[in-house]
């Protein structure tokens, strides 16, 4: 399995028992880590706020974005 340079040490498994931890926390998400060692992780940021009118279409906007990286082959991670 070739790793992405980026995101190697993420997948590194030489730093036993760290590693084991990080992939727990990975799989917690529902995410699948032999998948996740393979495509780019693309972060979504999201600003989004139930309590500014301004912000609130801001989830429907991200969802677009992260089914257009799903689309295109990578794995979006939101985050505010």
């Amino acid at each position: 399995m070739k790793k992405k340079p980026k995101s190697q040490k993420m997948f590194d498994t030489n730093d036993f028992p760290i590693s084991h931890v990080r992939a727990t926390m990975i799989q917690g998400t529902g995410s699948d880590v032999g998948e996740l060692s393979q495509k780019p992780i693309i972060a979504v940021a999201n600003s989004q706020t139930d309590l500014n009118p301004g912000h609130m279409h801001l989830h429907t906007l991200a969802d677009k974005v992260k089914e257009g990286i799903t689309a295109a082959g990578g794995i979006p991670f939101e985050f505010n």
